[in-house]
């Protein structure tokens, strides 16, 4: 069985914007292709319009938005509509608002950015991270820079990431320091200064899972600290991003140090209260681990991503103790909660090749690496025992078409300790070794 750490960077703190300071659940697979050097600009333009232009035609000329935007009249235009909607998790009322809205007027940075925000809250990360760099080909908003790069760290895509966060960074040093950089979707502002602060946090944390251990140290070190001392973010960021690089390190103690000095400051901070029961999960005590899950579950609140790991990881803790229907309900619940996690996935995968459920074991698995095609969930995920683990990548290899490798991992656990797992393998060495069909 396994457990997966929250690993967004940092944890959220009290009056601080919903940057890149938030963990995974504002965080996190969208692979956007590098633009060529030539007619980058009309590629992206074509883009914009036909896709505003295929939303906007796929819509009846009248609907209950295009209604309620009519009626509201002055007073709420479509995208004041717009951000009650996504506050409400109104996301596809909230989309189709956007899209009339912007059919007519393209470069309207706020509804372009609210755009975004509606498929960035609904997990559509690699549509907000297109939608971004085809706005910012005709038009220029710091905003729309910050947003893109939002999307591709939330959306695991770390390598993108990583440029987008450093064209943010770069940005930001010519804006004026005194300027206010405000958000289109909650109004709150920040200097450039701060924001530049936690694009470093964000940059770390994609180096971070990029399992650039040493990078991501560095600049915790150079640049991460320094900013928290001179006031632009709190140093709890730097705490986190440390507990994270010293769990990897196999430095428990110092990592549970570091989330506990968070929570003495943020009691109900998720991130933290999930790492630590993730370090108690490895310790091998899973009452405190099921309990600081579920307190990490209740703090999560509307943060989607936390509550679908810290419930997938109570579901981990059930199929330990032979919870099995229990287990493959809250795997369920978490995919609901959060429609782009893998962990969820990964989870299914395991109890039903353990139950005997191939063909639904391996299609799980496939879904799940489909989602953490970059490996980060993979990364930020540690095993009850060894056993556990090669019983995992036995089901990778499997998903993968590995053959061979497959074959060599069912015939070594086959001998397993663990009898589910000596089962589960005895099938597939039949199914991968000589003479299978």
């Amino acid at each position: 069985m396994k457990m997966r750490l929250l690993a967004g960077g940092a944890p959220r703190t009290p009056g601080m914007l919903r940057r890149f300071g938030a963990l995974s659940a504002i965080l996190l697979a969208s692979a956007c292709g590098q633009e060529g050097a030539v007619g980058a600009g009309e590629a992206a333009e074509s883009l914009t319009v036909a896709q505003l232009e295929s939303e906007l035609n796929s819509l009846p000329a009248e609907t209950e938005v295009s209604r309620a935007v009519a009626a509201a009249g002055p007073t709420c235009d479509a995208v004041c509509n717009a951000k009650s909607w996504i506050g409400e998790e109104r996301y596809a009322e909230a989309r189709e608002a956007l899209v009339r809205h912007l059919a007519t007027a393209p470069s309207d940075a706020d509804a372009a950015l609210l755009l975004t925000s509606a498929d960035i809250a609904d997990e559509e990360f690699g549509r907000a991270h297109q939608l971004a760099s085809a706005w910012l080909e005709e038009n220029h908003d710091v905003r729309m820079i910050e947003q893109r790069a939002r999307a591709s760290l939330l959306g695991e895509d770390v390598e993108t990431a990583v440029e987008d966060l450093r064209e943010l960074i770069s940005e930001l040093k010519d804006q004026e320091p005194d300027a206010s950089i405000c958000d289109a979707l909650t109004g709150a502002c920040a200097t450039p200064v701060r924001v530049e602060a936690h694009a470093w946090v964000g940059l770390a944390t994609a180096e971070y899972n990029r399992q650039n251990l040493e990078v991501a140290e560095q600049l915790a070190d150079t640049v991460i600290d320094p900013k928290a001392e001179a006031g632009h973010l709190d140093p709890a960021h730097g705490q986190f991003l440390r507990a994270l690089i010293a769990s990897q390190r196999g430095d428990d103690a110092a990592a549970e140090t570091l989330y506990r000095d968070i929570l003495a400051r943020f009691p109900n901070e998720p991130g933290s209260l999930i790492n630590i029961g993730g370090i108690h999960f490895r310790s091998g005590d899973l009452a405190a681990a099921r309990r600081f899950q579920m307190a990490g579950f209740e703090a999560a609140g509307t943060d989607r991503r936390s509550a679908a790991i810290a419930w997938s990881n109570v579901a981990e803790i059930d199929m330990l103790e032979g919870k099995v229907e229990d287990a493959e309900a809250k795997y369920l619940e978490a995919l609901e909660t959060s429609k782009g996690f893998a962990g969820a996935h990964f989870g299914l995968a395991v109890l039903y090749d353990l139950a005997g459920r191939t063909d639904e074991a391996k299609r799980q698995m496939v879904l799940g690496l489909k989602l953490d095609d970059q490996g980060v969930t993979r990364w930020n995920t540690s095993w009850f025992t060894p056993e556990h683990q090669q019983h995992f990548e036995l089901l990778v290899a499997v998903a993968q078409g590995d053959t061979d490798t497959a074959a060599q991992l069912a015939r070594a656990l086959s001998q397993a300790s663990d009898a589910g797992i000596a089962t589960a393998a005895s099938r597939w060495a039949k199914a991968t070794g000589p003479g299978r069909s």
